[in-house]
């Protein structure tokens, strides 16, 4: 099952008012400049046909220019928010692991799409157990008796909680 973690974190996010088209409601036209094909060709004639095709500078390629920008995200598609992102982090993660989280990561201004979210973990030392790799360990005294004709060592603390042990 694993650990449930909440982080709170400054991040961007595509604009709710206009849904990243950057424009207020209604107030996307076509580019007059491109015809809405984005592309702005010219030719030039001579001995020979030469044709250049060039991305449209008003409105980037997109064939739609805006009249009026968005009030909320000002025309930029994203906005800055503060936000809680819940994920998991399964059991036996360790110190260096990343965990990838879909879609709360930024949203890009260019595309208004949100990115994955990277969170690389920090496990803290545990008081009573130690890692080695997959393997935990835990110390226990006991007894030179114990360790010599062997018995029972009891209240062993284990991640499900304490057990004993057969002392050979």
């Amino acid at each position: 099952m694993g650990w449930e973690k909440k982080i709170s974190l400054p991040k961007t996010e595509v604009c709710t008012a206009c849904q990243g088209t950057r424009a207020a409601k209604g107030d996307l036209i076509r580019c007059p400049q491109c015809n809405g094909s984005g592309q702005i060709i010219r030719e030039r004639s001579g001995g020979s046909i030469f044709r250049q095709i060039s991305t449209c500078p008003r409105c980037q390629g997109t064939g739609r220019t805006i009249t009026h920008p968005c009030q909320k995200c000002e025309g930029k598609r994203t906005i800055g928010i503060q936000k809680e992102v819940v994920f998991q982090i399964p059991k036996g993660a360790d110190s260096g692991e990343t965990i990838r989280i879909e879609g709360e990561g930024e949203a890009s201004e260019e595309v208004g799409i949100a990115c994955d979210l990277y969170v690389k973990l920090q496990v803290k030392p545990h008081p009573t157990f130690t890692r080695r790799g997959s393997d935990i360990y835990v110390k226990k005294e006991i007894t030179i008796t114990q360790a010599m004709l062997g018995g029972t060592a009891d209240n062993i603390p284990g991640l499900d909680g304490n057990f004993a042990i057969q002392i050979p």
